[in-house]
């Protein structure tokens, strides 16, 4: 895709009607990913409702209506899924803290896990046509690998279960396994908004790691991941990657956002080598094979729209 179709994407020519008067329920749609899934399905005249704890976005989604409570409220839950069954249910309400905590063990277990249970348990199989559950990089690809913390435990733990409905009850279920995602909007604590105003202030950012790779996506391209994965009739109990799957070391993006900030030097070329057994890659490909999804963005262009953004919005 061009540069220039790039900029002119719209959710409207790729998707049609398909979501058109469709009843769709967001969880965590105050969030920065619900943010811009919500915008969206708006632009796709879906029926959209959304459930959260709280959030700083909530004015900018009106009018969508948002109902405040937590998804472990069983009988709420029912009461209020009962009054309007959705069509289609994209569920991103999470706790992300990545930390080793001892601490985080509970916490993650509850807002993460159980809550997912809770939600797949209270909705009916033949009333809904797709669920979409987050998972996250930070999981095992395999059931064989240790989580590294709480956090991972927990979206691996969600992955399995989703799978479990999947394949014994016929719930109509899938996961999208993000990798790490930035654009608009995106709190500024998180890596890229932290690298955009380090620079901006004449600074250099400081990594605990700055050898890790990464593999990127810029919001939109993943809102398109969770969309074509709700449409698919193959998506059923498989776990699905979205990255661009090409792992980038922090320190290295750190020297490409450095000159697309600058405009003095161009951005670094990277290597697009990888294989899929390499955690920090993402498999793009079995992505594309049963949902039709590839990356529309790419890394350079996703970080420009994203400094764009925060340009215009400094505060």
């Amino acid at each position: 895709m061009s540069e220039e179709m790039k900029q002119a994407y719209s959710f409207k020519e790729e998707f049609g009607d398909a979501f058109a008067h469709q009843k769709v329920l967001i969880t965590g749609a105050t969030g920065f990913i619900g943010y811009s899934l919500c915008s969206a399905l708006r632009e796709l005249g879906a029926d959209i409702r959304g459930i959260a704890l709280g959030g700083t976005m909530a004015a900018e989604l009106e009018p969508i209506p948002l109902q405040y409570f937590d998804l472990n409220d069983s009988d709420r839950l029912v009461a209020y899924l009962s009054q309007d069954p959705p069509a289609f249910v994209f569920h991103l309400a999470s706790l992300v803290e990545t930390g080793r905590d001892l601490a985080l063990v509970l916490p993650t277990l509850k807002n993460n896990l159980l809550s997912t249970v809770n939600l797949m348990a209270a909705l009916s199989p033949d009333a809904i046509h797709r669920m979409v559950v987050i998972s996250s990089s930070e999981a095992p690809s395999g059931n064989a690998e240790t989580p590294a913390s709480p956090y991972a435990a927990s979206k691996q733990a969600v992955t399995a279960y989703a799978r479990m409905f999947a394949e014994l009850y016929r719930f109509p279920v899938a996961t999208a396994r993000l990798f790490t995602c930035f654009g608009p909007r995106q709190p500024r604590s998180k890596l890229i908004p932290y690298m955009l105003d380090t620079f901006s202030q004449g600074r250099e950012p400081v990594f605990a790691q700055p050898e890790r790779a990464l593999d990127y996506i810029y919001v939109k391209d993943f809102v398109r991941g969770l969309l074509l994965t709700a449409l698919s009739d193959q998506a059923n109990g498989e776990v699905l990657d979205f990255g661009n799957g090409a792992p980038l070391p922090i320190a290295e993006l750190a020297q490409g956002i450095r000159a697309l900030i600058s405009e003095q030097s161009a951005f670094p070329a990277h290597s697009q080598a990888g294989v899929f057994t390499d955690p920090a890659r993402a498999n793009v490909e079995k992505s594309l094979r049963v949902t039709g999804w590839a990356p529309h963005w790419s890394l350079e262009q996703g970080l420009l729209e994203t400094i764009a953004w925060y340009r215009q919005n400094p505060n």
